[in-house]
């Protein structure tokens, strides 16, 4: 499993659940995949799931209070990287966890590049951290 945490500043909480699935649907790259949301219980929330040929994608959508990740320690974390962040960074206040299921004969590379460029050409000023590699895409 790989994950990667797309963060925003989302003041308006636009960055939905049902705008994350209508964007993901109407994209002409991900016509592949099956496209829903599926309840969880423990936590209890719900995500939104791409799945196609058995892999899934799961996007955990996290606004303020509820974020995993502190943008100052990811800062922290950044060290000398922490010059790629925008200046309003600390001011960033939403997670979008995405989590990619196992893919040991790399067969969905491409699909993994893809939904990043989706996020980032979604999201302006989204910055997403690869926290295995300390660094952003």
């Amino acid at each position: 499993m790989f994950n990667l945490f797309a963060l925003a500043k989302d003041d308006a909480g636009s960055i939905t659940n049902e705008s994350l699935m209508r964007d993901l649907q109407n994209d002409p790259g991900f016509k592949q995949f099956r496209i829903f949301t599926e309840d969880l219980q423990l936590p209890r929330t719900t995500i939104v799931v791409m799945e196609k040929d058995g892999w899934r994608v799961r996007f955990f959508i996290r606004p303020g209070e509820d974020m995993t990740l502190s943008v100052t320690e990811v800062k922290k974390v950044m060290g000398k990287n922490a010059a790629k962040l925008p200046a309003n960074f600390l001011d960033y206040n939403t997670e979008i966890a995405i989590v990619f299921g196992d893919d040991p004969d790399k067969r969905f590379t491409n699909d993994i590049i893809e939904i990043g460029e989706f996020v980032r050409g979604n999201y302006p000023g989204v910055v997403i951290f690869d926290q295995y590699n300390k660094d952003v895409w």
